[in-house]
């Protein structure tokens, strides 16, 4: 009888803003951060403002970042609009010297119109992907050195880590983080268990459910430098 994957908890990650940055030399958008894409001769209906909320790299390789956030065209009364702007997009706004204290999101979700909700609910999920595949070569990293200097003091750095896949639960297929593949800058290898108490097991969960994998795929985490690949 199969069960259903457990959902680790997991502390909620956050993307950084840039600080000490000025404007004039930000390259893209900041996080807390206001934009005005008029020039001062515009009517008030022909400009917009941009409240940026958040910034995540584009899972596919070369699509580049992507600034999450709010945008209204600034005609009065006009509703917020929840958007995702990438790099091409930069270059059309100012930033404005105003740096926000409280997001525009409404406090009762319930209250928004369906298309508005989908469209707040597919921009979340671009940046929890983002942020989880960011930040999971990172975590795999750190928790097989730290695993490593506990059962084995002295042992040669670790090179990469391979996951294959366990297809034990009737809700898909998942990174197996019970047997994990590690090899070492001697050419040697160890297989190491990191599900033990830590965010990584959630983490890798997500990937899964995210990239959804073949019964035959393998995670490739490489360490120097920091990458990740999938192969089937």
């Amino acid at each position: 009888m199969t069960t259903s994957r457990p959902r680790p908890e997991t502390a909620p990650a956050r993307i950084e803003d840039t600080p000490g940055v000025p404007p004039a030399l930000a390259d893209f958008f900041v996080p807390r951060a206001c934009y005005f894409d008029g020039d001062g001769y515009k009517a008030p209906e022909q400009t917009h403002t941009f409240q940026c909320e958040h910034v995540a790299t584009h899972p596919r390789p070369g699509a580049g970042k992507r600034a999450f956030g709010f945008l209204r065209n600034n005609a009065p009364g006009s509703d917020w609009l929840s958007v995702a702007l990438g790099e091409d997009d930069f270059t059309r706004w100012s930033r404005l010297p105003t740096t926000l204290t409280t997001p525009p999101l409404p406090i009762d979700l319930e209250q928004l119109p369906t298309d508005e909700l989908s469209r707040l609910f597919r921009a979340a999920e671009e940046i929890l992907r983002g942020r989880t595949t960011e930040q999971l070569p990172r975590m795999v990293r750190d928790e097989v050195r730290e695993a490593l200097a506990k059962n084995e003091p002295g042992t040669p750095a670790p090179v990469s880590a391979a996951f294959e896949t366990t297809g034990d639960y009737d809700d898909g297929i998942f990174w197996d983080e019970e047997n994990v593949r590690v090899v070492l800058t001697d050419g040697t290898t160890r297989d190491l268990n990191l599900s033990g108490p830590s965010e990584l097991p959630g983490v890798l969960s997500d990937h899964a459910k995210d990239w959804k994998p073949g019964d035959r795929s393998v995670l490739q985490v490489v360490f120097e430098p920091l990458a990740l690949n999938i192969t089937d």
